[in-house]
């Protein structure tokens, strides 16, 4: 993911792949704050998504979408909508939780439409968020507050 589309995130191949298997197995340490959550299609993963909570007290209420991808020869065929779907079901049942956030470069058109179809919104830009060698990336903040998106009387 990070190799085939370094612009659609935050974190880099060269650094990543420069990190040990245990300082990898301590970043995807799960539990219903953090997690990762995976696609597959005969047995092989096609995509990810992530999601961690905030953990400062005044912060809590918030949680963060990261590394939503589906491999370029499965796109087109819903798995990141289902990818989507699962993590906002999973985090919906989080205690406290309010809302999700998520960024998203810019130019990438479809991604942002199928999270304004998931029911987030726009409520800001990150100018120049991302620099890849001398180019510089946007990033579109986007979030979903979980009780619209539960909808009326469905509770916390």
């Amino acid at each position: 993911m990070l190799e085939s589309a370094p612009e659609a995130f935050s974190s880099d191949y060269e650094q990543n792949k420069r990190s040990s298997l245990r300082d990898f197995a301590n970043r995807i340490q799960t539990d219903e704050d953090n997690f990762i959550i995976g696609a597959f299609v005969n047995s092989k993963m096609v995509g990810t998504g992530g999601f961690y909570r905030e953990s400062s007290r005044k912060l809590r209420h918030r949680g963060h979408v990261w590394g939503v991808f589906v491999k370029q020869e499965e796109r087109g065929q819903g798995i990141a909508r289902k990818i989507c779907q699962e993590l906002i079901a999973r985090v919906g049942r989080v205690d406290g939780l309010e809302q999700i956030h998520i960024a998203v470069t810019s130019t990438n058109q479809a991604a942002k439409r199928l999270y304004e179809s998931m029911g987030f919104v726009a409520y800001g830009k990150a100018p120049k968020a991302l620099k890849i060698e001398d180019k510089y990336h946007d990033e579109d903040l986007m979030v979903l507050f979980l009780d619209e998106a539960r909808g009326p009387g469905s509770g916390p």
